[in-house]
């Protein structure tokens, strides 16, 4: 999958897992392992990072909601995105290695959860276009010592 096409796929997944659980997630990006990855993870609002939706094609769960303990667990999200037609099918997969159950029907929006239906919306028109959109943080992730503070390029390239 090309990157315009990873980029506008991550944030629609992470913004409808979020748009089934209102209250519970944050979206921040995030780069392990030194920036290898690039990552849209999921956190509580208590700071409790739950999963990670790798844009290089794989959702990571590391804790689980319903109580049962399960080591990490990986989804090849843009594999199965690629064989089935069933976008809120694979959705329900991702709800279940977290152990959330499936709503029967969508909870009333939050304002949070429109800013990511707008992010997702957005990044939506630039398919196939001519210049590569993205939507990143505001702050720059990095281990390395002296780097932090705000990010320098937050524009289209």
């Amino acid at each position: 999958m090309n990157r315009q096409l990873r980029e506008i796929a991550s944030w629609r997944f992470a913004c409808e897992l979020i748009r089934r659980y209102p209250n519970k997630f944050i979206i921040i990006e995030t780069h392990p392992g030194g920036g290898t990855y690039d990552c849209l993870s999921l956190y509580t609002k208590k700071e409790e990072h739950c999963a990670d939706l790798n844009r290089g094609g794989r959702f990571h769960v590391f804790m689980r909601f319903d109580g049962l303990h399960k080591d990490v667990d990986a989804y090849p999200i843009w594999d199965e995105l690629s064989r089935k037609e069933d976008y809120p099918g694979i959705l329900d997969i991702l709800c279940r290695m977290m152990g959330l159950p499936i709503p029967h029907r969508l909870p009333p929006s939050t304002p949070a959860v429109l800013v990511y239906r707008f992010i997702a919306a957005f990044l939506a028109h630039s398919c196939f276009g001519v210049d590569y959109w993205e939507c990143r943080n505001g702050e720059f992730d990095s281990s390395a010592p002296y780097e932090c503070g705000g990010r320098v390029h937050c524009c289209p390239k």
